[in-house]
């Protein structure tokens, strides 16, 4: 079993060999012949630092990744850890400051699902470090953190490959429109105040790319829906998700009511 300053501290390991990593090789945004077809450096070298650091720790798990899918850690895994180990490699390998390293963490081996997850920590690349504990709350940079509603215009992060379920007159006078590239910084964003809405259309996110962002995003009291407007908990290996998450509960049931 891991506490959470041991989730923080793998977590910023793994961040920051990888920044290291980034300044010392300038093809790290090329791709490799390993995990998926679009695996790039910078990706394989921070799943290998994962591996590094819980065998130097001499901590056995259960992995659910994006670049290398399930593996085990050692011969009888104690816990699950879901990882993405760069969440936004186009935005670091393009320069754009906006990407993050994301864990999170079950004491379930087998049959995970989302409500199992119960830590998780997304640490910014450029800043600010996000986590939440099961039953204790969500937390930015230490400090506890709450949803808080912003009742002006609504500032809302679009994946899409069509135009969104928003009338021009909701555009026009309401809704300031962002796609920033990161999902699970955007989900903590949501958390924290800095976004009001993410909204992901493209059926393509993986239980890895959201798996810290929507614990830490519910724990602060925050909403995770599916396009039919219910609650997700899916499997933690599950793939083509699409979301919504909003700090709002009005908005939500709204968007319920559809």
């Amino acid at each position: 079993m891991l506490e959470i300053d041991e989730l923080i501290d793998l977590t910023s390991e793994i961040k920051e060999k990888t920044r290291k990593y980034m300044k010392e090789d300038v093809n790290f945004g090329e791709y490799v012949p390993e995990g998926k077809e679009d695996t790039k450096r910078i990706d394989l070298f921070a799943e290998r630092a994962l591996d590094e650091a819980l065998r130097s720790r001499g901590l056995e798990a259960r992995i659910i990744s994006e670049e290398f899918g399930e593996r085990i850690i050692g011969r009888d895994p104690d816990f699950t850890l879901v990882f993405d180990p760069v969440d936004g490699t186009r935005n670091a390998v393009r320069g754009i400051p906006f990407y993050c390293t994301s864990l999170a963490y079950s004491e379930k081996i087998e049959d995970v699902y989302f409500d199992d997850i119960s830590m998780g920590v997304v640490s910014s690349f450029f800043g600010d470090l996000y986590h939440a504990v099961e039953g204790e709350g969500s937390f930015i940079n230490g400090k506890r953190s709450q949803c808080k509603i912003n009742k002006d215009r609504i500032l809302i992060s679009i994946h899409a490959y069509d135009f969104p379920p928003f009338s021009r007159e909701d555009l026009e006078k309401r809704i300031v429109m962002r796609t920033l590239g990161s999902i699970a910084l955007e989900l903590s964003l949501v958390a924290n105040g800095g976004l009001d809405i993410v909204l992901d259309t493209r059926g393509k996110l993986g239980g890895y790319d959201i798996m810290a962002g929507q614990l830490i995003l519910r724990e602060s009291g925050g909403y995770l829906i599916d396009l039919d407007g219910k609650d997700i908990n899916e499997r933690v290996t599950k793939r083509g998700i699409s979301l919504i998450a909003s700090n709002d509960e009005d908005f939500i049931a709204y968007y319920r009511d559809l």
